[in-house]
């Protein structure tokens, strides 16, 4: 079952780490200044999640800051 990607992100939102909510199913990445670094963490997070039972990927959560300034 997929986690409610909403809940998720209020609770990244509030100050939780985003690290420690990541799960089989969810996958938090940070945008890269290079679109090719940027692509490559995407497709590598979508090749994990094809090879299990599917996911949900996240982009634009930065893991260094805390409440709102994580999401981008």
């Amino acid at each position: 079952m997929h986690q409610d990607v909403t809940a998720v992100l209020q609770q990244i939102l509030d100050g939780h780490d985003a690290s420690s909510l990541e799960s089989y199913t969810l996958d938090f990445n940070e945008e890269s200044s290079k679109a090719s670094e940027t692509e490559m963490t995407v497709r590598d997070a979508a090749i994990c999640f094809a090879n299990a039972d599917g996911g949900t990927i996240v982009l634009g959560i930065k893991v260094k800051n805390a409440g709102p300034a994580r999401v981008d």
